[in-house]
This record gives structure tokens, sequence and C-alpha cells, in this order.
């Protein structure tokens, strides 16, 4: 199926804890999006862990199959595929591992999100369904392994927050049975009011005016509560109301039904969602007890049209360098914690974006490598401020534990270790293979961070004497040309080069020679 050439065409895949949902999109030159297909499949990640939190053979068997068949109706659409995985994938101690394997059998790149990422995509999707821009708003998001709120007031997020509550995990965990007894009850009820508490907390601080739900659970709460009625349900859920009633009718409800048999004869109730709604409800009802929650407005709309949004930002801002992103907000945002000089910080995120452009030849890497580079290389000395001594590895540390908006792990640990290798000794691949990279990705962070490196030689004056530079790709050699500012002085930043041409030389695979022009 071809699509409008004024149209971009997303598919977005939300691998959660319960389920996996596929949506595809056209996006039109106006950022509207318009749904043109939705699939979901109950693959229950979370269900899945071996006594080692690992996830097993047959749990990749099944994810294999859900992707095959979610790509291959994508790709009869035309679309462009985008997938990430969210709590059971954070969890899994093979979570590099079973990415990997997926990819080989199924052919869908899958990113693992932070729960503070899962939480700003939830609410990203949420806004697009329902205005919500002119008040302070919490969305509240139940998943299978997790459950994720975010604070948003007229659209800027005040606080994101994940908890490791889930319904089905908590459905594992309490009841492995087919009963419900009034002692694994409380127990479950006790262990999600002390796992709550400090984001409901934090919640109420930011007194909310508007609240939210987004997931199956409170959309399954509503139909069970309504059914309990025999009223009919409204014609559409998305934008219906949940009140504090409801949710302790269908609460009670649950609480009195002790076996499989009789969750799956309640009211409106999906027999696949049957067996963990009494957790996902216990979840819903303690927050609401906890921040005063007296009405819930439901939202169909979640993280994978949040995707898609996220999607479009990073086409038309993060691989354009704008200022504006949320992935640029959040790496000014660091440097500015960390007193990072940002007129050197500026030229070497220039000079690096010169470099990538110039010597892709060498290094092949795709465009979001490129402003991965550009970041590491704005945020490279952040380390300074805790000491100057080894300041890469502590530069290394405060990206790789610091809440950066927008970014995906995977992309995170780059930014992070792009700063880590740009000085003192080499990373050999199998050292960045070790750290969950594939080959392919462990040759172009090699690459990248001595482009950094590069930078960092060049502009080692800190005076902003370099004005261009030029590659010339020949068959043993890429030669480098520097422009000067005409008067400037090169010897040093030569004799630094001369002592890094082995390094470089290592990770290019092809010896650098460098040559220097004055600009009239």
């Amino acid at each position: 199926m071809r699509q409008s050439p004024l149209l971009q065409r997303i598919a977005a895949i939300d691998i959660g804890s319960n389920s996996t949902h596929l949506v595809v999109a056209d996006i039109d030159k106006t950022g509207h999006i318009h749904i043109v297909d939705t699939r979901k499949e109950q693959t229950r990640l979370a269900a899945a862990f071996d006594a080692n939190d690992r996830l097993p053979p047959t749990a990749l068997k099944r994810m294999t199959s859900t992707l095959s068949q979610m790509k291959q109706l994508a790709e009869s659409y035309g679309a462009e595929i985008r997938a990430v995985a969210t709590h059971s994938l954070r969890r899994a101690k093979n979570s590099a591992a079973f990415c990997d394997d997926l990819l080989r059998a199924s052919g869908v790149p899958v990113e693992v999100v932070s729960g503070a990422e899962e939480a700003r995509l939830i609410g990203l999707g949420v806004h697009l369904g329902l205005t919500l821009s002119e008040s302070r708003a919490a969305v509240l998001d139940i998943g299978g392994g997790s459950t994720e709120i975010v604070v948003s007031d007229k659209g800027k997020n005040l606080y994101l927050a994940s908890t490791e509550l889930g319904c089905v995990s908590l459905t594992a965990e309490f009841f492995p049975g087919d009963g419900r007894s009034v002692e694994q009850t409380t127990a479950l009820e006790q262990h999600i009011n002390r796992g709550i508490s400090h984001i409901a907390n934090e919640t109420a601080k930011h007194a909310p005016e508007t609240f939210v739900c987004s997931s199956g659970t409170v959309k399954a709460v509503k139909e069970l509560a309504v059914g309990l009625l025999r009223k009919d349900l409204p014609d559409a859920l998305h934008g219906a109301t949940l009140s504090r009633e409801e949710i302790e009718r269908a609460y009670e409800a649950l609480l009195a039904a002790k076996t499989a048999k009789k969750r799956k004869a309640l009211p409106e109730v999906d027999s696949k969602r049957s067996d963990i709604l009494l957790a996902g409800c216990a979840i819903l009802r303690a927050f609401s007890d906890k921040v005063g929650v007296q009405q819930w407005t439901l939202s169909l709309l979640a993280l994978r049209e949040g995707l898609l949004v996220d999607s479009l930002d990073r086409r038309t801002g993060w691989l354009r360098g704008e200022p504006t992103d949320v992935r640029w907000r959040g790496v000014r945002a660091i440097a500015e914690k960390y007193h990072v000089d940002t007129v050197q910080a500026n030229r070497i995120m220039n000079l690096c974006g010169k470099l990538f452009s110039a010597m892709q030849e060498l290094h092949s890497a795709p465009p979001d490598w490129r402003e991965c580079l550009k970041c590491a290389a704005y945020l490279h000395e952040c380390g300074r401020f805790v000491k100057l001594a080894g300041y890469h590895k502590h530069s290394h540390y405060i990206i790789r534990n610091s809440a950066l908006q927008g970014f995906t792990i995977a992309e995170q640990d780059r930014v992070a270790l792009l700063t880590r290798f740009h000085r003192k000794k080499n990373p050999s691949l199998d050292e960045i293979r070790a750290l969950g990279f594939p080959r392919k990705q462990a040759q172009w962070l090699a690459q990248c961070a001595a482009l950094l490196r590069l930078a960092v030689l060049l502009e080692s004056a800190r005076n902003g004497k370099v004005k261009s530079v030029e590659a010339t790709h020949q068959a043993n050699c890429c030669h480098l040309r520097v422009s000067l500012a005409k008067g400037e002085n090169f010897t040093g930043e030569l004799q630094r080069f001369a002592t890094e041409k082995e390094r470089l030389k290592e990770a290019f695979e092809t010896p650098l020679e460098l040559s220097i022009a004055e600009l009239g």
C-alpha cells in the first residue's frame, strides 16, 4: 500500500509486561496523527521469568512470533517500525541478549526505555487524545510489571516516576494458585500501600486538578462497574469517567470471586484479564485513597501513541539538532547543573558534527549516532565538577545516572560511554561488546569516541581557532585538512595529534594524517 508523499507512516510497537500493542499511523505535514490500524497480543512477559530473573526460550519464541506478525502487517502498509520495551525487559538479566535474539529472529530492533521515559511517552500519548493543556494533570498507567505516573502543567512535565507494581507480577507473587484467601489479599494490599506511597505523596505535592488513567486495567474496572449495575456501557470509553464509588464496587466484586471460574463469570470482564484484574484494581484503589482522587478520566491512548509523537519529534527536532527538542533540553540542564563551560562545549559539539560528516566514509554510523556524539561532546567535561583527575570517568557516571528525558536506556549508555572512552586508553571491541553492544554498534561507539577525542585535541587551546575541517579519503589513509583563522599557531595541537595517531588508527583501522590551512 503506497502512502501520500505528504504523509509519514509509522508503526509503533509497545512491548509491555502484559500485552504487546501495535499501532500504524499516518502523520501529515501539519503533525496530525491518523490511526490506520491496530493490533494487540497478550504476551505476558511479566509472568514468564524463571527463578534467576531471566526470560526463557518460551518467552522468546512467543515474542518472536508476535513481532514477526506485527512486522508483516506494518510492512504491508509501508510503515517504518519503531518498537520499545518497558518493565519486563528492564528487569530481565538477559535483556540485551533477548533483544539481540528478537532482532535476529523477527527483524525488529527493540529499544528498552527507563521507567521515567516510559512515563513521559505515556504522557505524550494521553495529551494527544485529551485536552489537558489548560490544567495541571496527573496521568497514571497500571501495567503488567510496573506503574507509571506523570504530572504535567500546561504540557510541561513536573514529575515523572515509575514503581515496580504491576498487575501481572503482583498476581504471580501473591496469588500463585486459583484461590484468593483473606490473608493473600491483605498481604497484597499492604505491599501495594508501601510501594505506592512515595509516588502518591509526590503527586499530591503538585496538586493536580485532573486525573487520567490510561491503562487497560482502568478500562476493565469501568466495564465491570457498569456491568454490575446491568447498565449499558458508554458508546466510547475514551474520555469517560470512573468514580471512586465504581472502583469500590468493582473491587468488592473481585474480592468475592474466589475462583477463576467465578472471576470469568463477572459481567463485562475479559476472560484473558480476569485473573490479573484484582491486583490492577487494588493499585488504582490504593493510589486513589492516598492522593484523594474522586474521579478518573479514561484514556485509550497511551505509550504506543506517545511513541508516534516522539518518533515525529525525533525526525523534526532531534535529528536536526533543534535546541527545543526534549533531549537537548535535558542535556543543557545537566551542563548547567554541573557548571560546564558551555562556550567550549559548543565548540566541541559543533566540531564533532563536522568531523562526523567529513569522516562518514570511515565510520558509516547512522544519523542518530551523530546526535548522541554531539550530546557527549556537550557534556564531556561535566565530570570536572567532581574532580579534574579522571574527569571522563566522572562524566560517564553523571550522564549514566541522570534522568535524561527522551533517551532510551541504550542511547543514554551510548552518550555516557562516549565521554568515558574519549581519552586515555582506547577500549577494545570485545570490551565494548561485553557491555551489551552488538559488533557493529561496538565499532561505531569506538569510532565516535575517537571523533570526540580528535575534536577535544583540535580545540585544546579553547579559543575557537578551528574554523573548518575537510577529509580526503584514500585507499590506505584519511587526510584531514584543518582551516585556522589567520595568524593562529597550531604547533601544540600537531604535537598532541602525533601522540594520538596510533589510537585514532586503531579506532578507524586506517591511518589519519593532519595538515593545516590558514584562512585569509
